[in-house]
């Protein structure tokens, strides 16, 4: 009975690991990398444009201006200057950054 139990729990045990040696083979649907988040307070805002402003104490701050169009989502308050947002975005072809995700705090 105790051999039993010990066979079944190795078994289990390589399935599992077995298992989890296939899937990292396999194309796995990767989450949207880190560096393409970016949070600040709203310095300009327009139409079809952001701009935040990321202020660190003892660094430079940094200025990003991100388009907006109609597929752009903006969860939260309405956005306005001064408003503390995080946008996930996505770099085009050109350098420039599109906006996909808003969330205002």
């Amino acid at each position: 009975m105790i051999v039993t139990r010990f066979v079944r729990t190795v078994v289990l045990a390589l399935a599992a690991l077995g298992a989890g040696i296939c899937q990292q083979d396999g194309a796995a649907p990767q989450a949207a990398p880190a560096s393409n988040i970016f949070s600040g307070i709203v310095t300009v805002l327009t139409p079809d444009s952001v701009t935040v402003v990321r202020k660190v104490p003892a660094k430079a701050d940094v200025t990003r201006t991100f388009m907006r169009d109609a597929q752009t989502k903006v969860e939260g308050r309405a956005i306005k200057v001064k408003s503390r947002v995080t946008v996930r975005y996505q770099v085009l072809e050109e350098g420039n950054y599109q906006a996909l995700n808003i969330i205002v705090r």
